[in-house]
C-alpha cells in the first residue's frame, strides 16, 4: 500500500496544531466539515480538530447519546490526511488510532498536483478499495472538503526533472502554438518569394491550417477553463506554496484554506507562484509568527500563517488582515522545549478580536489593506514603525555593526 517517498518531510513542529486550529475561520464548525491536511506528517493538525470537534460538540444543548452519535460520525467521515513519507505515514496512522481517531482516512502518496495530473511515476497515487487511482480522484471519493490546514515540508527533495516536467494538456497546447508559429514563419518565407501557383497554394492551404489549428487551440484553452486546469499547471512542486496550491485545489469553493510558511513564500521571493494562486484563490489574512515558534525542531526560517477562501480570485477592491502575531505568551525552558508562560490564552483572544475588528485600531500591530495579487502579503509590508521601541543603544550597536562591515569589506575580509 505505501508508495515510494519522493520529497521527505520531517516530524511534525507539535507545538503549533492545537493553537491555531482556534482560527476565527474554524469558529462554529461541528461535525459535518470534512478537513484535509495533505502533508500531515503524524497527524497533529488532525488530531487537534477532532479535539475541538469534540469540544464545540459538548457546548451544544442536546443529549449525550447525541453528543456521542455526531462525534462517532466526525471520527468516521470528516478528517482526511495525506502523507507521502512512509514512515511519517505510519506514525500519523498510530497517532490518529491512539487519539481515538475512528476510521483514519489517510493516504500515503505525493499531495502535490504535477504528481497527481502529470505523473512520471506513481508517487502521486493511492489505494482507494483496493484500486490504485490518482490521489484527485481519491479525494473525489469524500464529496465536498471544507476545510484544509497544513504545515508543508520546508526542504523539499526534488525530482531532478520536476522543473521541466509538464502537464499533458498543457503539451498539447504548446504543441499546437509551435505548429501555428511555424506555419506563420513558412507564410512569411513563402510571400518574400516570386509569387506563382505553388507558391499561392501552398500559402492557401498554410492558412487553411492555422485555421484549424486555432479552433483546436480554442477548444483546448476552453477545456482549461472548464476543467478548471488553469489553478493547476502552473504548480510544479519546486516550492512550498505548491502545497498551498494542491491544498486549494483539494477543498470546496469558498472553503477555507490555512497554511504555516516560511516569510519567504509571502515576500518577493515568493511573488511569481503567490500571483498565480491569487489568480484563483483570494487572500484573508496574513499573520506573522513568533521568532522561536519552531524552538524544538530543526527550523530555523521565520513563518507567517496565511488563510485562503479557495476557488474565488483575489478582488483587490477587499482588504486583507495583516497582523503581527510575534508573541504568543510562550517561554523557552530549557531542555522541555516552549511552554505557555500562562499568557497564550489572553492573547489568542486578543488575536481573534483582531480578526473580528472589535478591538482598537493599532497599525503598528495589525492592519486591513487592499493588495493586488502580486503585492507582498507580509504585515511587515503595511504595518507602521514603532520607533518609540527603538533605544540610543540599538542605534550604535546598529552602527557599529556597519562600521565594522565597511572595514572589513574594504579589507577584503568578507568573501572568498
Amino acid at each position: 500500500m505505501m508508495q515510494t517517498a519522493v520529497k521527505t518531510k520531517k516530524p511534525r513542529k507539535q507545538a503549533v496544531s492545537g493553537r491555531f486550529w482556534a482560527m476565527r475561520t474554524y469558529r462554529g464548525r461541528i461535525k459535518d466539515d470534512h478537513k484535509i491536511d495533505i502533508c500531515c506528517g503524524t497527524g497533529s493538525f488532525l488530531i487537534s480538530a477532532l479535539a475541538r470537534v469534540k469540544e464545540n460538540l459538548q457546548k451544544l444543548p442536546i443529549s449525550e447519546s447525541e453528543k456521542e452519535k455526531r462525534y462517532g460520525q466526525a471520527q468516521q467521515n470528516c478528517l482526511i490526511g495525506v502523507e507521502n513519507d512512509p514512515s511519517m505515514y505510519a506514525f500519523a496512522y498510530a497517532n490518529m488510532r491512539f487519539h481515538g481517531d475512528g476510521k483514519s482516512n489517510l493516504f500515503n502518496c505525493s499531495s502535490l498536483l504535477i504528481d497527481s495530473y502529470a505523473p512520471v511515476d506513481d508517487s502521486g497515487k493511492t489505494y482507494l478499495n483496493e484500486t490504485k487511482i490518482p490521489l484527485h480522484e481519491a479525494l473525489r471519493s469524500f464529496g465536498e472538503i471544507d476545510i484544509a490546514m497544513i504545515n508543508p515540508p520546508y526542504s523539499l527533495d526534488k525530482k531532478e526533472n520536476s522543473s521541466t516536467r509538464e502537464y499533458p494538456i498543457i503539451i498539447r497546447k504548446n504543441e499546437l502554438e509551435e505548429r501555428i508559429k511555424k506555419a506563420n514563419q513558412t507564410i512569411k518565407a513563402l510571400k518574400k518569394k516570386e509569387q506563382n501557383k505553388y507558391t499561392i497554394d501552398e500559402i492557401f492551404l498554410l492558412e487553411k491550417e492555422i485555421k484549424a489549428l486555432k479552433s483546436s487551440l480554442l477548444k483546448l484553452d476552453q477545456e482549461l477553463d472548464d476543467a478548471g486546469f488553469r489553478e493547476i499547471v502552473f504548480s510544479k512542486g519546486q516550492d512550498e506554496l505548491d502545497f498551498v496550491a494542491a491544498m486549494l485545489h483539494y477543498i470546496k469553493k469558498d472553503g477555507i484554506g490555512i497554511a504555516i510558511i516560511p516569510m519567504s513564500c509571502a515576500g518577493n521571493s515568493g511573488k511569481k507562484l503567490r500571483t498565480e494562486i491569487l489568480q484563483h484563490h483570494t487572500l484573508l489574512a496574513s499573520m506573522t509568527m513568533p521568532a522561536q515558534l519552531f524552538f524544538d525542531s530543526h527550523v530555523t526560517q521565520p513563518t507567517c500563517i496565511l488563510v485562503f477562501k479557495a476557488h474565488v480570485p483575489h478582488d483587490n477592491n477587499r482588504a486583507t488582515f495583516f497582523s503581527r502575531w510575534k508573541d504568543d505568551g510562550f517561554a523557552v525552558i530549557p531542555h522541555n522545549g516552549r511552554k505557555d508562560a500562562g499568557r497564550w490564552a489572553n492573547i489568542r483572544d486578543y488575536w481573534l478580536s483582531e480578526l473580528d475588528g472589535t478591538v482598537e485600531p493599532n497599525d503598528i500591530q495589525y492592519i486591513r489593506k487592499k493588495i493586488s495579487a502580486s503585492d507582498e502579503a507580509l504585515a511587515e509590508a503595511y504595518t507602521k514603525t514603532d520607533y518609540r521601541a527603538i533605544t540610543k543603544s540599538d542605534f550604535e550597536k546598529t552602527v557599529k555593526k556597519y562600521a565594522l562591515y565597511k572595514f572589513m569589506d574594504a579589507n577584503g575580509m568578507i568573501g572568498g
